[in-house]
């Protein structure tokens, strides 16, 4: 929304769930919606890749952080 103060950015570790044609990185939906209309976030997904996300320049970036499961 232009105008709108900015939303403080969360991020959501993503699980990796198996589909049909391989693998997906999800969270559930609860997850999301809790922060955008609960918190009034705005969530960011990480990919559930161990080793090849750099947590230092990611929190950096973010105000908060929640962790599933």
């Amino acid at each position: 929304m232009i105008g709108s103060p900015a939303r403080p950015h969360v991020a959501i570790c993503c699980c990796l769930r198996d589909v049909a044609n391989g693998a997906a990185h999800a969270v559930r939906e609860r997850y999301v919606e809790a922060l955008l209309e609960g918190a009034g976030t705005m969530p960011l997904l990480v990919p559930a890749v161990p080793g090849k996300v750099d947590a230092k320049a990611l929190f950096e970036r973010v105000d908060g952080l929640v962790l599933t499961g």
